[in-house]
């Protein structure tokens, strides 16, 4: 470890591969080395500070370190260490953003409007620009994102991977909140440890990547890239910051990683064979890569296999027409192979209300008129009498249900609990749909989730998101044409259960 006094909130992030440079949480003890680190080597290198002419004012690189200061207050910043030395040799100074309410100012809107000298306002002024031309919340469901703000490294210690781990270590930190784990780090600040936006959790990791080695970074852990601005159409004291700033540097991007949809964003690669794994809600681009999912991976539905769904010609193709319809809720959740931006697994989510007037289920009209397979019909009767049973609105108290209609993966992508994934997912979206529908597209917003699980798998899967069981059948209970769903599925898979989870507990 690293021969500096600790702080008993001290916690380390890793290393580099010899071991020289060590990855910490920004302490009261290295707050002072990281902001040195800006006045040293980030001011007077980096493009937007290079653009706006940062270094060539102090009382500017004061303000911007209040900016940093204020950062460091929500916990969340990394720095490298120099072991040799204890010296700080590389900082992300990493902020807490959260979502505002309508006509509320960002905070750097907040800090422009504050800010004394025309440098350290130009930088402000064109981050809260960037910012502004996409809605992270809203492109995202989210509702909180950890932001890297500033990132830095020491010009003797550059080309050794440095930014590149720092960047990581800010991603672990944004996981590892998600996953409920307390590893907000206090920084003393006048007198003052308290960390600010203290119980605020990120969905989203972000940042502005304003040269090409970082933007290479992002690209490198897999960040979405979503908006890109040229530095010549930015001017600063009768210059375009590209005059400023050279050749080698054109644009400035704004990417942004999903760790798993709400929950985690996105998985390591260990989750997944060939690459990392993004969980979104479904979008027009990839349905059709949706629907292709549903067909390949229903051969091997106990369900579809047990009332003869492929015996019968044409009833897979049929069932598409009932996919279609529950898409038109919008609350489908995707796996998304990111290396191919491939869609790799699906959880096909439907909303139920608790209907009165007479009003009817648009899939109860597509049924009666479009499907007259047998086999089709009898998986639809199937589900219907499984989920007659118990009536959830009743036992929940409740007048809206989403049932989590089917899960599919792709069968190369099986084994790595991606399926466990895009419904806890969807579990994620059911629970924060209305605090992240602005545009109030959601008339009904469930209290309760619930599905018909067919398999040992996905029982497994109910089981470890903590659903309730409420009612079970036996496959040998039901036959169809001269055979029980038994004769069909085999041994290994015999009872369908329905379960539920009440979302706002």
């Amino acid at each position: 470890m690293s021969n500096q006094e600790k702080m008993p909130s001290y916690r380390p992030w890793g290393s580099t591969e010899d071991g020289q440079i060590e990855f910490e949480s920004l302490t009261s003890d290295t707050l002072e080395g990281a902001l040195d680190l800006l006045r040293d080597s980030f001011y007077p290198d980096e493009n937007i500070a290079r653009g706006s002419e940062v270094a060539l004012d102090n009382d500017a690189v004061e303000e911007l370190n209040k900016l940093a200061i204020d950062a460091a207050r929500d916990g969340v910043s990394v720095v490298a260490i120099d072991i040799s030395s204890g010296q700080v040799v590389g900082v992300a100074f990493n902020k807490i953003q959260v979502q505002s309410k309508p006509n509320e100012k960002s905070a750097f809107e907040i800090f422009s409007e504050n800010c004394k000298y025309k440098s350290s306002k130009a930088l402000v002024d064109f981050m809260s620009e960037v910012d502004s031309k996409i809605d992270l919340f809203k492109h995202y469901n989210a509702n909180c994102l950890l932001e890297i703000m500033f990132l830095g490294v020491l010009r003797s210690h550059r080309r050794r991977r440095i930014a590149e781990l720092l960047v990581s270590a800010s991603i672990e930190i944004g996981k590892q909140l998600k996953n409920g784990q307390s590893v907000k780090t206090p920084v003393v600040i006048n007198n003052d440890s308290s960390i600010s936006n203290f119980n605020s959790i990120p969905n989203i990791v972000s940042a502005i990547m304003t040269s090409n080695y970082s933007q290479k970074i992002a690209e490198k852990l897999g960040f979405d890239s979503l908006v890109e601005v040229k530095y010549i159409d930015y001017i600063y004291h009768d210059k375009t910051y590209q005059e400023r700033i050279g050749d080698t540097h054109h644009t400035s991007h704004t990417p942004s990683l999903t760790k798993y949809f709400f929950k985690m964003f996105k998985s390591d690669t260990k989750d997944a064979p060939f690459g990392s794994i993004e969980y979104c809600l479904l979008t027009d681009d990839k349905i059709q890569q949706a629907l292709d999912i549903q067909q390949r991976s229903m051969e091997t539905e106990n369900v579809a296999i047990g009332v003869g769904l492929y015996e019968e010609n044409g009833a897979p193709e049929t069932m598409k027409i009932i996919f279609e319809q529950v898409i038109k809720d919008k609350c489908t959740i995707v796996a998304v192979d990111t290396k191919i931006d491939k869609v790799v697994a699906v959880a096909f989510n439907k909303i139920h209300t608790n209907l009165i007037d007479n009003n009817v289920d648009p899939l109860s009209d597509i049924v009666k008129n479009y499907i007259k397979q047998r086999s089709c019909l009898a998986l639809i009767e199937f589900l219907d009498e499984v989920e007659s049973h118990v009536d959830l609105f009743k036992k929940y108290n409740t007048q809206t249900i989403m049932e989590i209609f089917y899960v599919g993966t792709d069968p190369n992508y099986r084994g790595f609990r991606i399926g466990q994934g895009v419904v806890e997912a969807s579990l994620e979206f059911a629970k924060n749909m209305a605090v992240n529908d602005n545009d109030k597209f959601y008339k009904y917003i469930p209290d309760v989730a619930f599905g018909v699980f067919t398999s040992n798998y996905s029982q497994k899967i109910a089981k470890n998101l903590n659903f309730d069981f409420i009612y079970d059948v036996n496959y040998g209970d039901f036959e169809y044409w001269g055979k029980t769903m038994a004769d069909r599925i085999g041994n290994e898979h015999k009872t369908a259960k329905l379960a539920a989870i009440n979302l706002k507990i």
